[in-house]
């Protein structure tokens, strides 16, 4: 369940950075980014979903703390009062909340690692981190 939640937050962590990427070409006229952008919105509220689903799944197997859990909650706030000032064009919020939902989510990817890591026998952890 971890690696599912990793590969969830490398999804979501792409398509917030695709989302500035999008918004930059919207602005300097891109007819088709707009669009574009609003859809990968959508992605990203339905990962945001995804993502508390197997944080709480992990939490119930014992594997995560309960302040991840609370973490993803919070994203998942943030990413759908995002989605409203965008709808609502309250830019001055919805500008540095993409910001900071990005940072957010490289965040609690790297979380997530240092969570597998800690999980990993000291051994093998050594072995694992040598190369060849």
């Amino acid at each position: 369940m971890m690696a599912a939640l990793q590969g969830v937050l490398i999804l979501q962590a792409a398509a917030l950075m695709a989302q500035g990427l999008l918004a930059g070409l919207a602005l300097a006229g891109g007819s088709s980014a707009l669009g574009l952008h609003m859809a990968v919105g959508t992605v990203s509220l339905v990962l945001a979903v995804v993502q508390v689903g197997a944080v709480l799944l992990l939490w119930r197997q014992g594997r995560g703390p309960l302040r991840l859990v609370a973490a993803n909650l919070l994203f998942l706030a943030g990413d759908g009062v995002q989605a409203v000032a965008g709808s609502a064009h309250l830019f001055a919020l919805h500008l540095p909340l993409g910001v900071a939902l990005f940072g957010a989510a490289v965040a609690l990817l790297i979380w997530s690692w240092e969570l597998a890591w800690n999980r990993v026998p000291s051994g093998r952890r050594a072995r694992a981190a040598i190369p060849g």
